[in-house]
């Protein structure tokens, strides 16, 4: 297994492992196999990238239009890269999170932000990029400057067409609580946002499901996007202008969607711990990630975890049953907009039949439990965390603040251990450090392809397992230009920014036979 250090840390390469009308590759950290099956969807001629130093902590990708690729770098800011070069080029970048600045008996004290931007999500357009921060909501950067934040909370994901973007997340209400939208269109220039999708729970799921990162919002065609909100049932697929054109139930592409945790006894989601959160979606079917071609080809990454051996790679093809505009869930049916004057939102909902599995589905559907944080059996709660260290740092032993004794008294690794010039850098203010408190939590993750058409979002293709990595936290982020895929596997939540730098892949997209759009 290929391991090298990064940043004082030791990076740890994902296995991959890719389904392709290709001879068998060998990859630096696993091994690409062929199988040859026409009826699915494909990733051909899959190649690992290099990407620049700078870059390696990466948590989102899009292409852009001259062929170059961004990324939105924890820490540092937004880079762009062409491939095979050797170095990167800043796009953009925020100051620094304020530290906070108080008079406290007759002396000014000041106490230093320790928490790292993320540039957790991207959206690209010819008319500029859209980003989100951890601190300050949504921004668009573009040849006139760096315009926002909209204060949009609580993000799930971004995308744009045009000079529109769209989001999934939660906006303030005018009293105390969140605006009725889990979806928004946003326009440039100051535009007010427009809400699409109405919420169920007054954003509950959103909040307590956020470091679960469930949410998938993407432009399919020029007039078309889907949204998919994750902590709430459904997929639901609207035009530009704001009004729903479908509904889906999620079992249709083989996944399920819906978030019911409960708060712990400090009053948070236990998502928010980097093992309880690998417990938790290691059983599901999640929707990772979205990609369009613009020719009609619509691309859907299902993640899921497969502690046994993989499947022999083959496709399952065929046309579910048309429930019409209604999606089932395990929870509750969402139906389009009708006149009833007794319907309190342009949406109205029913409840759904418990454990409905289309007759077509491969997928044997099983409804997600409850989930309480004292279900994780498989490693104690410890959280990761992304911490830039400065004159005042703690945690000089390469621990976290808050770790508990015993476990800080344990040996750590070399490549988790400061250096001495890093406690020298770190002393000075002039370095910065990413600590993990324990090594990211091991178990085979793998994602299916699932390939559905614009016009017929029922009819699906899938190939199983087309990649697949050997760390539970691992996630999924991708982007598409015609047929060219550029994939990024990272570790954890964007909150956790965990220390092993993420990998990058380019690939072909290629539709099933006879499923070109």
């Amino acid at each position: 297994m290929l391991r090298r250090l990064l940043r004082g840390g030791r990076r740890f390469p994902s296995t991959v492992r890719v389904s392709m009308l290709v001879a068998t590759l060998g990859a630096a950290a696993g091994l690409v196999t062929a199988q040859d099956d026409e009826r699915g969807p494909r990733l051909e001629g899959l190649k690992r990238l290099d990407p620049p130093r700078e870059i390696v902590r990466a948590s989102d990708v899009r292409w852009l239009e001259d062929g170059r690729v961004v990324f939105g770098v924890i820490g540092p800011g937004i880079h762009a890269w062409r491939i095979g070069e050797s170095g990167a080029q800043i796009r953009v970048a925020l100051e620094e999170p304020a530290d906070d600045v108080r008079e406290e008996g007759g002396r000014v004290v000041i106490r230093r932000n320790p928490f790292e931007r993320d540039y957790g999500r991207l959206a690209v357009s010819p008319q500029g990029i859209a980003f989100a921060d951890l601190f300050a909501g949504i921004h668009v950067a573009n040849e006139d400057g760096i315009s926002g934040p909209v204060a949009i909370e609580f993000l799930g994901d971004l995308d744009r067409r045009g000079s529109l973007t769209a989001a999934v997340g939660l906006m303030p209400g005018d009293a105390d609580g969140w605006a009725p939208y889990a979806a928004w269109l946003i326009p440039d220039g100051g535009g007010s946002p427009r809400g699409l999708l109405p919420t169920r729970d007054g954003g509950r799921g959103l909040e307590r499901c956020r470091d679960a990162e469930l949410s998938v919002i993407r432009f399919i065609s020029d007039d078309r996007l889907i949204v998919i909100p994750g902590a709430e049932a459904g997929i639901f697929v609207y035009d530009v202008d704001g009004s729903i054109h479908d509904s889906l139930d999620a079992a249709i592409f083989f996944a399920e969607t819906g978030c019911d945790v409960e708060l712990n006894e400090w009053g948070n989601s236990p998502l928010n711990d980097a093992y309880a959160r690998a417990d938790w979606l290691s059983p599901r079917r999640i929707i990772d990630e979205v990609v369009a071609d613009g020719a009609g080809n619509v691309y859907f990454f299902v993640r899921y975890g497969a502690e046994r051996p993989a499947e022999e790679p083959r496709a399952e093809v065929g046309s579910l049953p048309d429930f019409g505009l209604r999606a089932v869930t395990a929870d509750i049916a969402a139906t389009l907009p009708n006149t009833d004057p007794a319907c309190p939102t342009p949406h109205c909902y029913e409840p759904a039949t418990p454990g409905l599995v289309p007759a077509a589905s491969a997928y044997h559907w099983r409804p997600a439990f409850r989930w309480r944080a004292e279900r994780s059996r498989r490693r104690p709660s410890i959280n990761h965390g992304a911490r830039r260290y400065g004159p005042k740092a703690e945690g000089l032993t390469g621990q976290p603040p808050g770790v508990p004794g015993s476990r800080q008294q344990q040996p750590q690794g070399r490549g988790n251990q400061l250096s001495r010039q890093d406690v020298d850098r770190i002393r000075a203010g002039t370095g910065e450090r990413v600590v993990a408190s324990v090594p990211p939590p091991r178990g085979r993750i793998c994602w299916d392809l699932v390939h559905a058409q614009v016009g017929d979002l029922r009819t699906v293709a899938r190939q199983p397992c087309v990649v697949e990595s050997e760390f539970a936290d691992t996630r999924l982020r991708a982007d598409l230009r015609g047929d060219r895929a550029v994939i990024l596997l990272r570790g954890g939540a964007l909150r956790g920014a965990d220390v092993r730098a993420a990998e990058a892949f380019e690939a072909r997209l290629v539709p099933p036979t006879g499923g070109e759009g």
